[in-house]
This record gives C-alpha cells, sequence and structure tokens, in this order.
C-alpha cells in the first residue's frame, strides 16, 4: 500500500476491542491509531468503501472515558501474514466529534501507544 496517510499512527500491544456500535457485535482489535485514522485486526473481511459505526472499548478508563464512538470508512483490508489473526484493514475516521479527536490525541500521547520505530522495553521472565 503506498503511504498516504497525512497522520502518524502509534501502535498499541493492549487490548482495545472494536465493536460495531449498533449490533455489539465484536469486530477485532485496534492495532495501530491516528487522530484520522486506523488500522485493526479483524475477525472477517471488511468491506471496503463501506462506513462502519464503530466504538473502540478501553482496557482502562483514560480521562474518564471507557470508549470512543464515531463512523468509519474501510480503505482496505486483506489477510494477515499472522496466523493468528485473519484479517488486517485499515479505516479512515470520517464522523467524529471534537471532544472525541482530543481524546485520540491524548491517547496517542499515553504510555499504551508507541511509534513503530520506538524500541518497546519488555520485561524478561526469569528461569528457574
Amino acid at each position: 500500500m503506498d503511504e498516504r496517510r497525512k497522520a502518524p499512527r502509534k501502535q498499541t500491544d493492549d487490548f482495545f476491542g472494536i465493536y460495531n456500535r449498533e449490533t455489539d457485535e465484536f469486530i477485532g482489535k485496534l492495532l495501530d491509531l491516528s487522530a484520522k485514522g486506523m488500522m485493526i485486526s479483524a475477525l472477517d473481511s471488511m468491506e471496503t468503501k463501506t462506513t462502519y459505526e464503530i466504538r473502540i472499548i478501553f482496557p482502562k478508563p483514560i480521562e474518564g472515558k471507557n470508549m470512543l464512538t464515531f463512523d468509519a470508512e474501510c480503505v482496505w483490508c486483506s489477510e494477515s501474514h499472522d496466523p493468528n489473526k485473519k484479517y488486517n484493514a485499515g479505516f479512515h475516521i470520517i464522523d467524529i466529534n471534537s471532544k472525541d479527536v482530543e481524546t485520540i490525541k491524548n491517547l496517542l500521547n499515553n504510555a499504551l501507544f508507541y511509534d513503530e520505530e520506538q524500541p518497546r522495553m519488555t520485561l524478561a521472565k526469569k528461569s528457574t
């Protein structure tokens, strides 16, 4: 995919569940996020050029919020190369209120998110 996004995305290893806010159906897990879009690991193939009503559930309350809601258009979807994931899909956020845009910007500065180039510190388990 050619690089057309204007807002840098940050990745997360924490579980941010993605749901259809009308049906409460679980769609997948957030992989990365920006103020304008996101990439998810989805259980099923997502229809491109289709608008989805999204709810993201946070792993813990952030700024007193447990979730975000917005509409997003699926821009691309492909089978994942990771055997633990079925599909990866990219979305462009098309309808979100200004307070939730600010929440996303604050989330991106939270320790739950990191730049792709930024090395992640992990704790090694001590062998016994």
